[in-house]
This record gives structure tokens, sequence and C-alpha cells, in this order.
């Protein structure tokens, strides 16, 4: 699922960061607000959601949900700060439509259910329902490359993630 892949006779190691819903690619060009374009959040993948479940991308800890729940960051058992947006609606409706399942602290596998939200309903009451993913730490990150199509499935490969790695001798 979210497997870590070593390019053989390199020292270049990758992760890949999963897909946490079903759902539309929103491309960076439609993307309106200032601190995503540019990039203040690292790297990230925006999806207009078409499941209701929202799946954690990584294995790894839940390090912070934000007490209005509209943002969630893991740490992945490599090191990667995932950060997940739900928006700012989430705050206005106080966790109507949101359920979270998992808390601060606690393990999760990729896949794993993270927070179950009623999108259709958020969006009938005219909220804009995007997700924005993004890798927010760069330490030990040569790259962030983006995998995506136009539509995605939970689960699916959506970023990957390159690491700097140091080797064991140098060579002189």
């Amino acid at each position: 699922m979210n497997d870590v892949k070593y390019n053989e006779g390199t020292t270049e190691r990758r992760q890949y960061i999963l897909s946490p819903v079903d759902g539309e690619i929103i491309k960076e060009s439609q993307i309106i607000d200032k601190v995503f374009q540019e990039k203040l959040f690292g790297e990230y993948v925006c999806i207009h959601p078409k499941s209701r479940k929202l799946l954690s991308p990584v294995s790894g800890i839940i390090e912070k949900i934000e007490k209005y729940e509209h943002y969630i960051i893991i740490r992945s058992d490599l090191g990667t700060k995932i950060w997940i947006y739900l928006g700012a609606y989430a705050i206005s409706l106080d966790g109507r439509y949101t359920k979270v399942v998992v808390s601060e602290g606690d393990r999760v596998n990729a896949g794993d259910v993270l927070i179950i939200c009623d999108f259709e309903e958020i969006e009938r009451l005219g909220y804009e329902i995007k997700i924005i993913m993004s890798v927010i730490n760069q330490d030990n990150i040569l790259d962030v490359i983006s995998l995506s199509k136009e539509d995605v499935k939970g689960k699916d490969k959506i970023l990957v993630v390159i690491f700097a790695m140091i080797r064991d001798k140098l060579m002189w």
C-alpha cells in the first residue's frame, strides 16, 4: 500500500502518499488562495471529494487534530508530515456533518479511516468542498512529485516524496 522504494545502486529513497478520498483533482491554476498558490505549506494536491470517508494517506502517528477539526497532521513512519485540510467550513459548522474517528497519538495504517464527513450536505449548504493535502516538512526531502490524474480513488498513489540520503562512505 504505502510502500517505500529504494533505487538500487543509488542513495535515493521514495515514499508514496495515497489519496485520502475518492474524488476529482482540482488543478493548481484553479486554487484562489494565495497561501496555496505560493506553496507556503509545501507541495500539495487538492481534491473535490466524492466519498464520505477521509483515509490516512500514510502509515504513521496522528500528530495533531485541530480543535475545530478542519485539519489533521500525520507523521509518517519515515518522518514525513502530511497536513490534510478540510476547509474553513468545518469551523463555521462547529463539527456538524463531520466525525473524527481517531485521536492525537493514535497509530494508523495507510487506508485507515480518519474522518467521516457528509460532504454532500456541506456542499448543499453552500460551502465549497475541497480537501488539500500537503507535505509540510521539507527536512531531508529532495522533491515531492504529483502523480495525480483527473479522478482518483482513495488509496491511489497520488504523491511521491523523494528523500535525500547520506551515503555510508564519502567518495573521494
